[in-house]
């Protein structure tokens, strides 16, 4: 029997999608609020297991990935996805709120963000300042957030 060396490009950069992997697991968890022993339960291993799968020490399974999007409630993408990639990170929600505001002429694009932070702001979060609306296009729509 021949045996074969592992090609060193392959296995190089199966680590970095593995080390890519374990770092988003750990950013999703700490973006939903979510301790690392919260993760360890869900995933019925222990907490220095779950230590091991965010350092990319150790591989999670795929059927624990596909768990871990559901319990995270992001795409199964995410844990893929580039370390800037801020969308992967939404949950369902703020993706169909962003798939919505996507499919809007650009005035009422903007009218509608105006109208959200107003209310984020009317909640007591911290309002940003509003991002362009798709297009361009620009109208004061801060009209439309109505003050009870």
């Amino acid at each position: 029997m021949v045996r074969r060396m592992a090609d060193p490009v392959r296995l190089e950069a199966e680590r970095r999608v593995e080390v890519r992997v374990a770092s988003r697991v750990e950013a999703l968890r700490r973006a939903r609020g979510m301790s690392r022993g919260d993760l360890a339960h869900a995933l019925g291993v222990s907490f220095q297991q779950a230590q091991k799968y965010e350092r990319g020490t150790n591989r999670l399974s795929a059927g624990q990935l596909a768990w871990l999007a559901r319990l995270l409630d992001v795409p199964i993408e995410a844990f893929f996805a580039a370390d800037g990639d801020g969308v992967a990170m939404l949950d369902s929600a703020e993706r169909q709120l962003l798939r919505a505001w996507r499919t809007l002429p650009p005035v009422k694009a903007e009218a509608a963000l105006e109208l959200v932070a107003g209310l984020g702001q009317r909640a007591g979060r911290p309002q940003e300042e509003p991002a362009a609306a798709p297009h361009g296009g620009s109208v004061g729509a801060a009209s439309m957030v109505e003050e009870r």
